[in-house]
């Protein structure tokens, strides 16, 4: 497993979302973390007004944990 810093993480990961033929306008990876052999990424979900899922909001989450998991068999993240 290859380590990297927590800002080439994200820079590995939002190049594989822009390749991503599900990529919806707008999503983003703009952190990570890592507990245990787990990456945790965050980004934009689409929720609407009221902090609920919006229309957009399953597919968001389906394509950036399709990312993750794949990231997480790779990379791990130094110190």
């Amino acid at each position: 497993m290859k380590q990297v810093t927590k800002d080439q993480l994200l820079s590995i990961a939002n190049e594989r979302l822009d390749a991503h033929p599900h990529k919806l306008e707008g999503m983003r990876f703009d952190d990570v973390e890592q507990k245990g052999n787990t990456l945790l990424f965050g980004g934009e979900c689409f929720f609407n007004a009221n902090g609920g899922a919006s229309e957009k909001t399953p597919q968001a989450i389906k394509t950036y944990g399709e990312i993750a998991e794949d990231l997480a068999t790779q990379y791990s993240m130094q110190g």
